[in-house]
């Protein structure tokens, strides 16, 4: 009996010296512990992996280890930054309805202000391109504003001022760009359609739609433009780890 209880306890005894030795570290030639390559991530006390793992991370989950592969660039659309208009607008830009603009006048105080005392036209003006493409300035009028430049729509100003007044000058400058939809399909938490901008870029887009799920790929994401049905894919690599944007510009309805 005596010898029975030994050779259990002996037993038990290996056993725990063999999982101990699964557990050891691996250590370089160096002496030091080697780091793996992959991105890894620590589990729960529970040895359970975090809520948010995908099918693909769970293929190389194993429960009797505290770490897993996880997959790299997601939590891109996790930082709000992103959301932020990328760029600034081009002087190329021509306006579209919703677009405001800047439109600011100085010159001779004769002719900014009339006898009664009240203002003729104000130094300082935010118009916006109304439904039907105009905007309308105190003063000047209805100018005509969709599918011009800035600049263009600044030279129809001074043609309706100079006819009235001899010595006022004008800038007009696009303050903000209206918001348009476009339409988000695929593998994205809300797919439909969200509101963009002409100075919204690609990332922007995806993050109004809630972020590419882990099971779509960041390698391939196809634009496609409304109007001419070009299709230009997108390698969304490029701007996590070199910080390149793809130069679209989005158009209603893409």
């Amino acid at each position: 009996m005596q010898n029975k209880n030994r050779l259990f306890i002996l037993w038990i005894a290996i056993g725990f010296f063999l999982i101990n030795c699964l557990n050891m570290p691996v250590y370089a030639e160096n002496g030091s512990i080697a780091i793996p390559k992959a991105t890894v991530v620590k589990t729960e006390t529970n040895n359970k992996p975090q809520n948010n793992i995908s099918n693909i991370e769970k293929i190389f989950y194993n429960p009797d280890k505290t770490e897993y592969l996880k997959q790299f660039g997601y939590e891109i659309f996790n930082d709000k930054s992103v959301l932020t208009d990328s760029s600034r607008i081009s002087k190329d830009y021509k306006l579209n309805i919703g677009d405001r603009l800047d439109i600011h006048f100085w010159g001779d105080s004769i002719d900014m202000i009339n006898l009664s005392g009240s203002e003729l036209i104000k130094n300082s003006n935010d118009v916006q391109v109304d439904k039907e493409g105009n905007i309308f300035i105190k003063g000047v009028g209805i100018i005509p504003a969709k599918g011009k430049t800035a600049s263009s729509v600044e030279k129809s100003i001074m043609s309706g001022v100079s006819s009235k007044f001899d010595s006022i000058k004008v800038k007009a400058v696009v303050a903000d760009s209206g918001k348009f939809p476009v339409i988000v399909t695929g593998n994205v938490k809300y797919p439909g359609t969200v509101f963009v901008n002409t100075r919204s870029n690609i990332l922007d887009a995806l993050n109004f739609a809630g972020g590419i799920q882990k099971n779509g790929s960041l390698r391939e994401i196809i634009y496609i433009n409304s109007k001419t049905k070009k299709r230009i894919t997108v390698d969304l690599y490029a701007l996590i780890l070199n910080g390149n944007y793809s130069q679209i510009t989005f158009g209603e309805g893409d």
